[in-house]
């Protein structure tokens, strides 16, 4: 029956066709769901599905299964770990192995080092030798003369001078030129002490406490100590053996070189008499080994 109002061949779509149309769509989806949950749950199914012992024999096969599975995997990991530790051992040996050699070159450079020390001792050894042998060959040598001056005149009326100066006087025969050479010296006459009679030694006599003073140099290689005049006729005294002249003194010096230790030189002498080719002399010789030293 035709509704009055109604046009027939109207193609304008109803709401409840709409509504129709959209419940449509929600039930395919639904649909699509319930087929994707029973495809995921045949496992469930199929487990409840069997009597209780096959369900015991199949969880026990998928156990084994899974247990088997983890085995290979924990396998996989162990061959890994393995791998791993050969490779961690094979490059500890090569580190060792370059350590040994490193050690080794370490040990060459220091055997080569102590041999160079060795060699550099050995060469300081002998600069040291070479340079004391130098020192020793260079060093002051000084020796004791006491010089008797010439025949003497008066300088105003140039007039003879009866008498002689002596002058303690060192010659030096070494190289170099002795520092710090200062000293003191006595001369005197010993009274009552024959020839062959031994006079006191001079230094007991406690006049080593003189001062001392810069010893003056006469020439180049020539040093003079204190001069003393005697007269003739004192000197006819020693000739006649009846006194006896004493000189005696103390010098003190050193090397003119690093570190140099300082010298100290006794020394006495006596005149004497003697008799030459050419006549009567005077000469001085040692007093007495023990006034006579040197360090």
């Amino acid at each position: 029956m035709i509704n009055p109002g109604e046009k027939e061949g109207d193609g304008e779509p109803k709401q409840d066709d709409a509504e129709k149309d959209d419940g449509g769509g929600y039930q395919y989806f639904f649909h699509v769901c319930r087929l994707i949950g029973q495809g995921l749950g045949w496992p469930y199914r199929w487990w409840r599905a069997g009597d209780h012992r096959r369900r015991t024999a199949n969880a026990t096969v998928l156990l084994a299964v899974v247990t088997l599975i983890l085995a290979l995997a924990n396998l996989g990991m162990l061959n890994e770990m393995r791998r791993s530790g050969d490779q961690q051992h094979r490059d500890t040996l090569a580190a060792i192995g370059k350590t040994d050699d490193t050690l080794k070159a370490l040990q060459d450079q220091t055997r080569i080092m102590g041999d160079q020390l060795s060699i550099m001792r050995e060469q300081a050894t002998s600069m040291s030798r070479q340079f004391a042998i130098t020192e020793a060959q260079l060093r002051p040598r000084l020796s004791l003369s006491i010089e008797r001056s010439d025949e003497l005149r008066n300088t105003n009326t140039y007039e003879m001078v009866n008498g002689r100066y002596f002058t303690p006087v060192w010659k030096n025969t070494g190289s170099v030129a002795p520092e710090e050479l200062i000293g003191w010296s006595h001369i005197r006459f010993f009274q009552g002490y024959s020839v062959g009679v031994l006079a006191p030694d001079p230094f007991r006599l406690g006049q080593e406490d003189v001062p001392l003073t810069l010893l003056t140099p006469s020439s180049a290689n020539s040093y003079e100590q204190s001069s003393e005049f005697f007269e003739a006729r004192e000197l006819q005294q020693v000739h006649t053996k009846t006194v006896q002249l004493i000189a005696w003194g103390y010098i003190q010096y050193r090397d003119p070189f690093p570190g140099a230790p300082l010298h100290h030189i006794n020394w006495c002498q006596k005149l004497i008499y003697i008799q030459t080719p050419k006549g009567p002399g005077a000469a001085w010789m040692p007093h007495s080994p023990d006034c006579n030293r040197e360090d």
